[in-house]
């Protein structure tokens, strides 16, 4: 028995001398009565049996012969039926994946640069400067000079609104007001810093407590989240310089108390380096000698 040469099915094509007809494998597609499959152009996609090919959405891709679209990567973007995604524009980004159209790009602002098919702006090295949307850095000419830090500003509070030994750091004015309060002294200087010098160029406003009548700390990782017998496991040497001069001893945890660990431990790390005190000076009758 012979299969009718003309009698396919759409998704099926006739092969001579075959007993059935064939499915046509993903990638391609038939017409019905196809003596053989047809691949699928570029722009275009279809699974096992298709009988046309699907266009790819926007956002996605595909070359001849594919089964599924591929989804455009992060700083690109593309049209239904794209053959290959397109390069975000230079002199700026987009910064998510499968994008449909060149509105999804983003330019980069001052301060920064973007190559094509970038994915986030790069901040200018120091020595050089860029306008919004440049593509690359421009060196500072001669008798000029600028810094990757030059937009950056620094103040130092004294309200308890801020904790000590910190720097808090913010990008945007919205970041500041959220933080101490959208009335707050805080918020009136970053909305002044940010709406009319600095907007949109990546410049950080810092907070920092001033450290008025503040002892000298010298601070380490936190480790509040110890338990007590790994507290207990802490032994060895302890050396620290301050001020020209170096404090050091032994310290053993091994005996912190159960009840207030952290505090204990505290104190007999105290007690270690305050043990050998070095001396600054002496006295003899009414004189002072530096040691």
């Amino acid at each position: 028995m012979s299969l009718d040469t003309n009698g396919a099915p759409a998704g099926y094509y006739y092969q001579a001398g075959a007993t059935a007809y064939l499915i046509d494998p993903a990638g391609t597609y038939s017409e019905a009565g196809a003596s053989a499959p047809t691949t699928d152009p570029a722009g275009t996609y279809s699974a096992a049996r298709a009988r046309a090919p699907t266009t790819d959405p926007a956002g996605t891709y595909s070359a001849a012969g594919a089964s599924t679209p591929t989804t455009d990567p992060t700083g690109a973007y593309s049209g239904a039926g794209a053959s290959a995604p397109t390069l975000a524009a230079a002199g700026a980004h987009i910064p998510v994946a499968e994008a449909t159209s060149a509105a999804a790009q983003i330019v980069s602002p001052p301060g920064t640069y973007l190559p094509p098919g970038a994915t986030a702006p790069i901040a200018d090295p120091g020595g050089t400067y860029s306008a919004a949307g440049a593509t690359a850095p421009t060196t500072d000419p001669a008798g000029t000079y600028s810094s990757p830090y030059a937009l950056d500003r620094l103040v130092l509070v004294l309200k308890n609104t801020t904790p000590a030994n910190v720097v808090l750091s913010f990008n945007s004015a919205t970041a500041v007001a959220n933080y101490y309060g959208a009335t707050s002294s805080e918020a009136a200087l970053a909305k002044e810093f940010f709406a009319t010098n600095y907007a949109g160029t990546g410049a950080t406003l810092s907070f920092t407590r001033m450290g008025i009548r503040q002892r000298p700390h010298l601070l380490g990782a936190n480790i509040s989240d110890l338990s007590l017998n790994q507290l207990r496991n802490i032994k060895g040497s302890l050396s620290l310089t301050f001020d020209g001069y170096t404090y050091s001893g032994h310290v053993n945890l091994s005996g912190v108390s159960s009840a207030n660990p952290f505090v204990d431990a505290a104190r007999k790390i105290e007690r270690a380096l305050n043990r050998n005190l070095q001396v600054a000076a002496v006295t003899a009758d009414s004189l002072i000698a530096k040691t």
